[in-house]
């Protein structure tokens, strides 16, 4: 079965839409008046999807920038999160699922408790204006990495104060970071590759094979063993992190790997690129196992817990849920 949802961000409202009832309630649905949705992503345990957005041009009286959280059996509204000033550019969920932290373009980052709605810290970096554009969560919960649009630094700080515990500068922009298991490392893509660094930016080593650069996404699987890049080559490439060595290498894509995600099992990997495609790949054999070809671009992506799901906004505004076992390969 396959259901497509559309979120009206001004309306605060989530349809579920069946895609043979699809284009006659399109039809009362006013497209050109929903801010765009920038960012989403599942919960840990499966019950919830965070989703955020909003139009760029920052106005603190527009009430666009909340994020709303959803419920993920029944696609309602369970909270909404009010406290950003400008679009919301990212959101990630620490491995409880109680906690989620935002970014935005107004240059914060805010943790929230999502059964209360309530701000447990902010964080701002007076120096660097720019948007928040990713974060990620230590596994213990206890530290969150970010960093920032079009810039070099990369932060490390405390969830549940707001301190900043390490500000560090990349060796060029940085695209996309990640934290090991166990938080003692970060892996860091930027145009020159990947490096490993400590949490306060010390350089463990880089992973590189001399035969390209420009990395651009990164996700670190949760039994630690692989490091998986996507690049602006359209390749994948698995990295065996006990020796720093390509285990595979991904071909499919016809354009940029924007988006890398293990599943929490570390077998399967999902990843968004350029050329608009969704696509799924086993990890034994280094096979691609799915595709999803919409008709524009992929703005983000997320999948369940158990790998059995799929959730993805399109360039129409449109989120849409998909069983992957009907996720055909052509």
């Amino acid at each position: 079965m396959k259901l497509k949802y559309v979120l009206s961000f001004l309306g605060i409202a989530a349809l579920i839409i069946s895609s043979d009832l699809y284009a006659s309630v399109m039809a009362q649905v006013d497209e050109s008046a929903a801010p765009p949705i920038i960012t989403l992503a599942w919960s840990p345990d499966g019950t919830k999807i965070a989703v955020g957005g909003g139009h760029p041009i920052c106005d603190e009286a527009l009430d666009q920038y909340a994020v709303h959280i959803l419920d993920a059996v029944t696609q309602e509204p369970i909270q909404t999160l009010e406290g950003h000033t400008c679009s919301v550019t990212a959101v990630a969920w620490s491995s409880d699922s109680t906690r989620l932290v935002t970014g935005s373009r107004d240059a914060t980052a805010i943790v929230w408790n999502v059964e209360t709605g309530e701000m447990i810290s902010q964080v701002q970096n007076e120096l660097i204006t720019d948007a928040r554009v990713g974060q990620r969560w230590s596994m213990d919960g206890t530290q969150l990495v970010d960093y920032f649009q079009n810039n070099d630094n990369v932060t490390v700080w405390n969830p549940e104060n707001g301190q900043v515990l390490s500000t560090f500068e990349n060796r060029s922009t940085v695209k996309s970071v990640d934290w090991n298991p166990d938080a003692s490392q970060l892996a860091i893509a930027d145009f020159e590759g990947v490096v490993i660094t400590t949490t306060s930016g010390s350089v463990i080593g880089n992973l590189s094979d001399d035969s390209h650069t420009g990395a651009i996404s990164v996700d670190w699987s949760a039994d630690g063993l692989w490091l998986a890049v996507g690049y602006v080559d359209h390749t994948i490439r698995i990295w065996n992190m006990t020796t720093f060595t390509v285990e595979k290498i991904l071909q499919g894509h016809s354009d940029t790997v924007q988006q890398v995600k293990w599943s929490q099992d570390s077998r399967l990997l999902m990843s968004v690129g350029k050329d608009d495609t969704l696509r799924l790949w086993s990890i034994a054999d280094g096979q691609q196992t799915g595709l999803i070809n919409p008709t524009g671009p992929i703005r983000a992506a997320d999948w369940n817990a158990n790998g059995k799901q799929i959730i993805y906004v399109d360039d129409k505004n449109d989120i849409h849920l998909i069983d992957t076992v009907s996720v055909s390969n052509d």
